[in-house]
């Protein structure tokens, strides 16, 4: 009896496990590159996104452990946004049934932030923008501490305005590193 139920049980470990690991670990070919997409139609048209260190410099991967920056470039055919509020909603790839993405609970760590505080320009004005969105893991040290190293994440970016309810909402996909890394380890 114990040596069936034991059968049974290493057997759906390995069913769990195969499918867990038929998974890619970098879906999208976020190894190489990021994706991105806009979430919302409305009066802001975004042109690029790039993700860039503290000194200006384009960096792929993502470099949790240090500071860096969304840099979102546009053109905002609407109302200046003059009270910005940020709010970020992070997942990460698998699955025990299939190949998705997750949410990661943040615990509204990352809900409702004063985009201005967050590196935005402020007010974002009507016509060309370019928004920065400055991630700086030293803030919220326990949640990116239990991300896995060298993994895809998401990440939606949205922004609204308190004054007039209009809204920037960017979706990145990206390869992350969430520890200590030189070049010799990417």
């Amino acid at each position: 009896m114990n040596f069936i139920n034991l059968h049974h049980i290493f057997l759906l470990a390995s069913l769990i496990s195969a499918s867990y690991g038929s998974c890619p670990q970098f879906p999208n070919d976020t190894y190489t590159k990021k994706n991105w997409w806009e979430c919302t139609q409305g009066k802001v048209t975004i042109s690029s996104i790039n993700v860039i260190t503290e000194n200006g410099n384009s960096e792929y991967p993502i470099q949790f452990r240090k500071p860096f920056y969304v840099s979102i470039d546009g053109v905002n055919n609407g109302s200046p946004f003059t009270e910005p509020r940020l709010s970020m909603t992070l997942w990460t790839f698998g699955g025990w049934m299939g190949c998705s993405w997750h949410e990661v609970p943040t615990f509204g760590m990352l809900n409702n932030l004063d985009a201005c505080k967050y590196g935005a320009q402020c007010p974002i004005p009507t016509g060309k923008i370019n928004v920065k969105a400055k991630i700086d893991a030293s803030r919220d040290t326990m949640l990116f501490s239990l991300l896995k190293n060298n993994a895809t994440y998401q990440v939606r970016y949205f922004i609204t305005d308190k004054k007039t309810n209009e809204k920037i909402c960017v979706i990145v996909q990206a390869r992350c590193l969430t520890e200590e890394t030189t070049s010799k380890d990417i």
